[in-house]
């Protein structure tokens, strides 16, 4: 996890960042500039960096329906195949703005990702992680293989 704290730009900031090359390490750290004040990042949310092998042991899961719950849930699996995850005792990260997708709450994106997430939280203290991520492993690996497939059209 390469970031400690997010910062998420207002519409206005982002617009400064992007068209006019603001740093916003500069900007006034105010409601004008934030949507949100600077808060410790969540493990497996915003920004995470994981070798191939450790995705392809615990991808993200697409059984996830808009936004919501997939982060905390893969930060759950994460965690509990390989450990806790190293972060910086610093480090930002800008978030820009964009508009929010549809979502019933802040923190929840769906019933159905609310309960997945909670079979998630199940599974870790039934310890049943490896067994639960072979529906995700599985769509990421057929995927792969459709995605080759696909791309041997394109070159023949």
């Amino acid at each position: 996890m390469p970031h400690y704290t997010v910062h998420r730009l207002s519409a206005s900031a982002t617009r400064l960042v992007l068209e006019d090359g603001a740093d916003p390490a500069e900007l006034p750290r105010t409601t004008g500039y934030y949507s949100q004040m600077p808060y410790a990042g969540y493990p497996g949310g915003g920004m995470a960096v994981v070798s191939r092998d450790t995705y392809a042991s615990a991808p993200l899961d697409p059984r996830f329906l808009g936004w919501g719950q997939e982060d905390e849930s893969w930060a759950i699996a994460l965690k509990c195949l390989f450990g806790a995850p190293w972060r910086p005792r610093h480090g930002p990260m800008w978030h820009l703005w964009h508009p929010p997708q549809r979502r019933m709450t802040r923190s929840v994106g769906s019933h159905a990702s609310r309960e997945l997430y909670t079979t998630y939280k199940r599974v870790v203290a039934e310890r049943g992680m490896e067994r639960h991520l072979a529906v995700p492993r599985a769509f990421i690996e057929q995927a792969l293989v459709e995605g080759k497939k696909a791309w041997a059209g394109v070159r023949a």
